[in-house]
Parts: C-alpha cells; structure tokens; sequence
C-alpha cells in the first residue's frame, strides 16, 4: 500500500534529450545552482577526471559516483551534506518538514547507501523538482543550498504557458514554420551550392515531421529529411528528433524567441551532416563510373561494426567484406573486394580486372591502404600498405 503523498511534485527535466536515465547528478545540480544542464554535467565528469589523474587510478571516479557527487557540490557552494538515513523519512514527509529553502536530496527506494541504486532531487520550497515521481523514497542525506535557486525565480504557470505557445500552431503552420527555417538554412548551404556545381548534378531536400510531444519542459519534434539526387537515383531518408528543453526560469515573454534560438542550431547542424553525406556519395558515385551496385552486403555483426569504419567510397564500392574474430591469430584477418573505383591508374585497362581485393590485419591497417589508394590510385603500393 502506498503512502499518502501530500508534497507537490513539479515534473522538469534538465536533460536536453530528454531522457532520465542515469543522470540524476546531472539534472539536480543544474536545477538546483541554476546552471545550464551541460555545464552541469561537463563539471562532473571533469571532477572525475582530475581526481583518476591526480591519483592515477583510472575509473575509480565516474561523474555519477558518490564521492565526485560529493566534491562537485562542495565546490559550488553547496557545503557539506547531512545524513539522516536512520530516520526513516520519505522525500514527501521531508518536503512537508521543509517548506522552505532549497536543498539535493540523497535518497533511494528502500534507503540503501548504494549510490549507484540511489537517487538525487531538488526540493525548492516544499515542492520537489524531478522528472518522474521520487516522493516515496527514502531520504538518506541531503544538502542545504544557501544562494541556490528560489520558488520566487520560477514562475508558477510556466509549464502552462508554454504548453499554449505549443498548442497555437496547428499542424499545417507547424509545418509551414519548420519548411520556411529549414528552407532558409537549405538557401544559405554553400557547401551545397558548391557540390552542385563540381558535380554537375540536381540535390534536392524535403523535410516533415511526425508529432509533437511536451513534457516536463521538454518540447520533442520528431523530423524526417530525405536526400535525393535524381541524376544517381539516389534517394535516402534521414531521422532526428528536435530536443528543446525550457528552463523553470524562464520568462512567459522569452518562450517565442527562445525556441527560435534553440531550434535554428539544432536544425542546421542536422542538415550540415546530410550535406557532408550528399557529398560522400557523389564522391563515391564518381568513382563508381558505369558500375552500379544493386545488392546488399550481407555482413556479420562483428563485420558490420568494422565496416562503418570504412571511408564511405570504400563502403559503395564494396562487394565483400568479411572480419574473422579475434581468436584467428593469422595476418589476413580483414578482406575486402571492391569494385575497380575510376581514380585507379588501370581503371580504363581492358586487361584489368573490375575488382581489386585487399587483405589486411586490422581495419586500421586496411583504412591505411585505402587513403594511399585514393591518392596514388596504385593498387598494388594500397595492397602493400594495407597489410603492414
């Protein structure tokens, strides 16, 4: 039978992505100093470092762990924490007991001192800031922040608000919205305008996206792009979901511009790595000249994994590829048939053959090869360097 829980709850995610998982640390001591989540996180895992280097016990310190949790308070200003975990109390009855002042709460389902099966909150003013219900826990310790965030810096209605800036667009000015800024960051793509030119080729973009979800001040906009290129019949979607996280700090009349700050880097950046892929495979179109694969490989996992480490022309030109596991302690362990690509000096040999094979002892050797190949275009000094 669960408790009667009389605290508030006020369910707010600092995790950009929105994920809750794991970063607990992270997500309270941003909220709590009121810093951004980043920071937040990027201080943890510095802390962990300094302290593995200093002692050279590599690992000891996870930003996660107890102690670094410990250490990266302190140096905030968050003083020293007070163990209470004989008490017994839950996070809900501590709120009630404190229903002022800002405080990280130490605690864990059954109150074990496992810190890596506890759990840390913020509690501004009675309220408890978390982003799934944490209430009935059992409170093993905690911190009072002097200087910490106050109830008085976050507005009541906020949540509310923004869940109405949200809602005032329907659908099709959602979409319109997100055509006209992707549109325009697709206009200013020089990379794109200069791939057009060298390859005397059509690339074209589209974009749309499925839903919108918001939650605990995180707005999710799942997009979709597709890439096409007529002249190769290239056509190939690409996914990402747009993360916008609002602070409880926040302002009513900051939300419009704030979003528009969020989303156009988000966005850019997505359409930057499609472009790089665009070219990446106009590249290895070219190199492809009249031959045009129509299979897929068929790979192992252990395979699989190495072969995304190929450069991407290597990858399109590829027929067979195969990674033997680690306990073949033999030289060719990596071997990789390839269609002959146009930049090979015997390319338009009639005497030669289509395909070129390499064999080699790692995919570091292999990847070796493949960048001598590229720049000589001589196969046979590739081959050697692949296999030293």
């Amino acid at each position: 039978m669960k408790k009667l829980l009389t605290s508030d709850l006020i369910k707010y995610n600092a995790n950009p992505r929105g994920t809750d998982t794991g970063d607990c640390t992270a997500r309270t001591i941003s909220l709590t100093f009121n810093i951004d989540y980043r920071k937040a996180k990027q201080l943890l895992n510095k802390s962990a470092q300094a302290h593995n280097q200093e002692f050279r016990r590599e690992g000891e310190w996870d930003f996660n762990s107890h102690k670094n949790v410990v250490k990266v308070i302190r140096e905030l200003g968050g003083g020293e924490m007070k163990d209470i975990s004989s008490e017994k109390i839950s996070v809900s009855d501590f709120a009630d007991e404190n229903p002022s002042g800002t405080y990280i709460i130490w605690c864990s389902k059954n109150g074990g001192k496992n810190f890596y099966q506890s759990h840390l909150v913020c509690l501004i003013d009675g309220k408890v800031f978390d982003s799934w219900d944490s209430r009935n826990h059992i409170v093993n310790g905690y911190w009072t922040i002097e200087g910490g965030i106050t109830s008085n810096e976050i507005s009541s209605d906020l949540d509310e608000t923004i869940s109405d800036f949200i809602t005032s667009r329907s659908a099709d000015e959602w979409s319109k919205y997100l055509g006209d800024v992707f549109d325009g960051i697709i206009d200013k793509n020089r990379k794109l305008r200069k791939l057009t030119n060298t390859y005397g080729t059509d690339i074209s973009f589209s974009i749309k996206y499925t839903r919108i979800t918001y939650k605990s001040y995180n707005f999710k906009m799942p997009i979709e792009v597709k890439l096409e290129i007529p002249a190769y019949k290239v056509s190939q979607a690409y996914k990402t979901s747009i993360n916008i996280t609002f602070k409880p700090t926040m302002k009513a009349d900051e939300i419009a511009w704030y979003f528009d700050d969020q989303l156009y880097p988000k966005l850019y950046m997505f359409v930057h790595r499609i472009v790089d892929q665009a070219e990446d495979i106009l590249e290895s179109q070219s190199y492809l000249g009249d031959k045009r694969p129509s299979y897929t490989l068929r790979l192992d996992p252990l395979s699989a994994r190495s072969f995304k480490r190929l450069p991407y022309w290597a990858q399109s030109l590829a027929t067979y590829f195969r990674v033997d596991p680690p306990q073949y302690d033999y030289s060719d362990k990596v071997t990789l048939h390839m269609y002959r690509p146009s930049f090979d000096k015997e390319y338009n040999d009639p005497t030669a053959s289509d395909e070129v094979v390499f064999y080699a002892y790692s995919v570091d050797n292999l990847r070796q090869g493949l960048d001598v190949y590229k720049r000589t275009g001589d196969y046979r000094r590739a081959y050697s360097e692949a296999q030293y």
